[in-house]
């Protein structure tokens, strides 16, 4: 995470708004490997889309699903800044996709299998979220 924050960084996004778009990713990643999320969240978004990183592929989608979260959750995880679907491209996001899917996205190794991620989000304990969530915005 610290790789893809300072490729983001340095594409021009600023560290609020990375450590918002982090935290927005761990977070739905978390309820989906809980089997928290309803089965057609996405479809509703995206009719092809079976996951969060359907939608990454796609920054109106993408956002569309971050207001949707907004209003179901009265909290600051998906907050949204007026502006701030201009700010993020769809590159950005791939950038995203790629850190939670198999890591730095500078590596040279190949990518056998593209969806296998190198997280799963279902063993671990709330408290250790809410411990990330805390700490990244005591900094932000």
């Amino acid at each position: 995470m610290i790789e893809t924050t300072k490729k983001l960084e340095a594409d021009g996004l600023s560290k609020d708004l990375i450590h918002k778009l982090i935290l927005r990713s761990l977070f739905l990643l978390y309820l989906e490997d809980r089997g928290a999320t309803d089965d057609n969240l996405y479809q509703q978004i995206n009719p092809k889309a079976t996951c969060y990183f359907d939608i990454l592929y796609n920054v109106k989608d993408t956002y569309h699903l971050y207001r949707k979260l907004e209003t179901h959750f009265n909290g600051n995880v998906f907050t949204i800044k007026e502006d701030e679907m201009e700010l993020v491209t769809k590159e950005q996001l791939a950038v995203i996709r790629k850190c939670f899917i198999s890591g730095n996205e500078d590596t040279a190794q190949v990518d056998l299998f593209s969806e296998w991620r190198i997280f799963d989000f279902s063993i671990i304990q709330i408290e250790l979220l809410s411990e990330i969530y805390e700490r990244f915005f005591i900094r932000v």
